[in-house]
């Protein structure tokens, strides 16, 4: 949480962290029946001048360069929206291993400074 993320001059604990993954996804892919509720937020209410793209290509998270990060354009968000193989096949390892899995291992992360207004048109509530 003390390394400075490049490009935002901040550090993790600063940021607000999100995916572009669906939370059904991610439950599927980990074989959970858990409920839960996840935030869903139009990705245009991040102004990009503000966000970044990590796409947590490292086992590592301490050996992130710059070839990690990649500037934020809300239009193009789509082409993460799929979990990598390596998170599925982690997932799958750890199952094996009787072991609970880190949910967004290798899942590319959005990262914002700034704040969120969850009442707003642009935030939905949704139960996965």
């Amino acid at each position: 949480m003390e390394q400075k993320i490049p490009y935002l001059n901040c550090f993790w604990n600063d940021v607000l962290h999100f995916t572009t993954v669906h939370p059904r996804k991610i439950k599927a892919a980990l074989g959970s029946s858990r409920t839960f509720k996840a935030f869903s937020i139009d990705p245009h209410v991040l102004e990009p001048a503000n966000t970044i793209v990590y796409l947590h290509q490292q086992n590592d998270i301490r050996e992130k360069t710059r070839a990690d990060f990649v500037e934020y354009n809300p239009n193009e968000v789509a082409q993460y929206k799929e979990i990598p193989e390596a998170t599925k096949d982690y997932y799958k390892r750890m199952r094996n291993q009787g072991k609970r899995p880190l949910m967004f291992v290798r899942v590319p992360h959005i990262l914002h400074k700034g704040s969120i207004d969850t009442s707003a048109p642009s935030v939905e509530i949704i139960e996965v």
